[in-house]
C-alpha cells in the first residue's frame, strides 16, 4: 500500500507537472493582453457552466412534473460512464504505455501491480475533475427539487467518488488486452490507434442498437406506463445500463432498504470491476509495454543504381515537413485518436443513429429532407459552420510545434523556409477538414438530391474558413510551445494553446456567423453572402500568414530547449 501511495504521488507530479512549480517564482504577469486573455477564458467557462445549469434544472423539473425523478440521475449516470470510457481511452494509452517515467519505474524493485494500481488512481482523479464539475450541481439541483435530506446528499458524496470507477475499468482491461495482443508487430503504434477507433465504435454502436431495442411495447402502451408507473423510463435504461439503474434508485430523497440494497450494489459491481482490471492487468500489463519502444529496422541491401537514385531523390520542403508531421501523428495513438479522431468519430455518430435507428431514422431523415428543401440558403451556411467549428475544437494546428517535444530543435536547425512550415503543416491540420468534406459530400448525396450551391458554399465556404484558424493555432503554439511534456497526451489535451486558440477562434467564427446570419435575414442573395465571406477569409488569411511567417522566423531563434 505504500509502495501505491507513493507511486501515486510521483504520477501526480509528473502528471499536474508540479516538479517545476515553485511558489516563490509566481508573479503577477503585468501585460495586459495576457490578463485580458485569462479574464476572457474564466468568463466564457462561467457563462457556459452557468447554462449548464440551468440545462439541468429545468431537465430535473422536467422528469419530476412527469412523475419520473429516479431517472433523472440514472440518465445522467449512463452518459457520464460513457463519455469517461470514450475520453478515457487516450488518458489511459498515455499514461500506460506512452509516458517516460514507466520505463524508469519498471528498473526498479517494484510490482508491476503497484505501478498499475497507481495510475489507475492517477487517471481517477483527472476523471474527478470533470464528474465533480458535470454531476455535482446536477445531484445538488435534484435534491432540491425533492426537497431531500442529509442522507441524499451524503450518498451524493460517496457515489461521486465511484462513479468513474467501472467505466475506466473495462476501458482499461481492453486496451491492456489490445496492447497485449499487438506488442508483436513492427507497426504497433498504428494498429492500436486503428484499435482506439474500433472500440469507440464499438461502444457507441452497442449504446444505440441497446437503446433501439430496450422497448419492445406499442406507442400508446408505453405513454400509458409512463403516467402510472414512476419507474417507466428507468426500467428501460436498466435493460442498457443495469448500473444506471441502480444509482437512479439508490440516490432518493427518502432512504428504504431498496434504495440501500441498490447503493451496495452499486458499489459491489464497481469493486469488482477494480478487482478485475488488477488481475488482467497483473498478466498482460508487462507483456504489452516491454519492448513497446524499441523499432525493427528493414535491413536491404541497395544496388549502386538504387543507392544513387535515393540520395538524388528531391522533395519539396513542404511535402516532407507535412509528411514528418503527418507520420508522427500516425505512429502515435494518442495524436492520432486526439487530432483526426473528431473527423472520423463525429460522422458515425451521426450515421449510425439514422442506420440502425429503425422508426426514429426514417423520421429523422425525413426531417432533415424538409429542413433542406425548405431552408437551402441557411442549410448550405449551416453546413459551413459546422465544418469550422469541428476546426476550432480540432487541436492539429495548436499543438503542431508542442507536439515535437525535445526534438523541436531539428525544426529549428533544418534549412526549411518559414513559408515551407507553414504550407506543410497547414496540410496537415487541413487534412480532417478535407475527410470531414468527403464524407459529407458522399452522405448528403446517399439522402438528398443536392444542390451545386451545397457543394461551393457549404463545403467549399468551411473548407476555406478552416484554413485562417489553422494558421491562428500556429501562431499561439510557436508564441508558446509546450515542449516539456512527460507523456504525448498533456502536449494535446493538456495543453492551453488549444483552449486559447479555441477562444480566439471563436471571435472569428462568431463576427463571420453573424455577418452571414444578418445578410440572410436581410434577403441578400446566398452567392453574394458567399463572394463576401469568402473575401474576408482571404484577408484574414493573408494576414494571418504574414503574422505568423515573422513569428516563426522571431521565435525559432528566441526559443532555447
Amino acid at each position: 500500500m505504500r509502495d501505491i501511495i507513493r507511486l501515486t504521488k510521483v504520477s501526480l507530479i509528473s502528471g499536474f507537472n508540479l516538479h517545476s512549480f515553485n511558489i516563490k517564482n509566481i508573479r503577477i504577469n503585468k501585460k495586459l493582453w495576457k490578463l485580458l486573455l485569462a479574464i476572457a477564458i474564466i468568463i466564457t467557462f462561467a457563462v457556459m457552466y452557468i447554462g449548464y445549469c440551468r440545462f439541468i434544472d429545468k431537465l430535473s423539473l422536467t422528469f419530476i412534473q412527469m412523475n419520473q425523478s429516479y431517472y433523472f440521475n440514472a440518465l445522467l449516470y449512463n452518459i457520464m460512464s460513457l463519455l469517461i470510457f470514450i475520453f478515457g481511452i487516450p488518458y489511459i494509452m498515455a499514461y500506460f504505455y506512452f509516458s517516460k517515467e514507466t520505463e524508469m519505474l519498471l528498473a526498479l524493485p517494484i510490482k508491476p501491480k503497484n505501478l498499475l494500481v497507481s495510475k489507475f488512481l492517477l487517471l481517477m482523479i483527472y476523471e474527478y475533475i470533470i464528474v465533480f464539475l458535470a454531476v455535482t450541481p446536477a445531484f445538488i439541483i435534484n435534491g432540491i427539487h425533492q426537497n431531500a435530506g442529509l442522507v441524499y446528499y451524503v450518498i451524493s458524496v460517496i457515489l461521486l467518488l465511484i462513479i468513474p470507477m467501472a467505466p475506466l475499468a473495462l476501458c482499461s482491461i481492453i486496451l491492456m488486452l489490445v496492447a497485449r495482443v499487438t506488442n508483436f508487430s513492427s507497426k504497433r503504434n498504428l494498429i492500436r490507434g486503428i484499435f482506439l477507433f474500433l472500440i469507440t465504435f464499438l461502444a457507441i454502436g452497442i449504446q444505440i442498437y441497446l437503446q433501439n431495442n430496450a422497448v419492445l411495447i406499442e406507442r400508446g402502451e408505453f405513454y400509458q406506463n409512463l403516467l402510472t408507473n414512476n419507474e417507466t423510463l428507468i426500467n428501460m435504461l436498466g435493460n442498457i445500463n443495469p448500473l444506471a439503474k441502480c444509482l437512479g434508485t439508490s440516490l432518493v430523497s427518502t432512504l428504504t432498504i431498496r434504495s440501500i440494497m441498490n447503493l451496495l450494489i452499486f458499489i459491489i459491481v464497481n469493486l469488482m470491476f477494480f478487482g478485475l482490471f488488477v488481475v488482467v492487468g497483473d498478466k498482460v500489463y508487462l507483456d504489452g509495454i516491454i519492448g513497446g519502444n524499441e523499432v525493427r529496422s528493414k535491413k536491404k541491401e541497395l544496388t549502386d543504381k538504387e543507392f544513387n537514385r535515393e540520395i538524388n531523390k528531391k522533395s519539396s520542403p513542404y511535402l516532407a515537413i507535412f509528411k514528418i508531421d503527418f507520420i508522427t501523428i500516425l505512429k502515435t495513438p494518442i495524436y492520432l485518436f486526439n487530432c483526426y479522431g473528431a473527423a472520423i468519430i463525429v460522422p458515425i455518430i451521426i450515421i449510425l443513429p439514422l442506420t440502425f435507428g429503425g422508426e426514429i431514422s426514417s423520421i429523422s431523415i425525413d426531417s432533415i429532407l424538409d429542413l433542406y428543401y425548405v431552408n437551402t440558403d441557411f442549410a448550405n451556411f449551416i453546413i459551413a459552420g459546422a465544418l469550422i467549428l469541428t476546426c476550432l475544437f480540432n487541436p492539429t494546428s495548436a499543438t503542431t510545434f508542442s507536439r515535437e517535444g525535445k526534438y523541436f530543435w531539428i525544426s529549428r536547425m533544418i534549412p526549411v523556409k518559414s513559408r515551407d512550415q507553414i504550407i506543410g503543416r497547414s496540410i496537415s491540420a487541413l487534412l480532417p477538414q478535407i475527410f470531414l468534406v468527403i464524407v459529407l459530400i458522399v452522405g448528403l448525396n446517399s439522402v438528398l438530391d443536392v444542390e451545386i450551391g451545397t457543394y461551393i458554399i457549404g463545403c467549399g465556404l468551411g473548407l476555406l474558413s478552416s484554413v485562417p484558424i489553422i494558421l491562428l493555432g500556429m501562431i499561439v503554439d510557436i508564441q508558446r510551445p509546450l515542449l516539456n511534456w512527460s507523456n504525448p497526451q498533456r502536449a494535446v489535451k493538456q495543453n492551453m494553446n488549444v483552449i486559447v486558440t479555441m477562444l480566439l477562434g471563436s471571435i472569428i467564427v462568431l463576427g463571420l456567423g453573424g455577418l452571414t446570419w444578418l445578410l440572410l435575414r436581410l434577403m441578400v442573395d446566398s452567392m453574394i453572402i458567399f463572394g463576401i465571406d469568402l473575401v474576408i477569409i482571404l484577408l484574414l488569411t493573408i494576414i494571418l500568414y504574414k503574422i505568423l511567417k515573422n513569428k516563426i522566423q522571431v521565435r525559432f531563434v528566441e526559443i532555447n530547449q
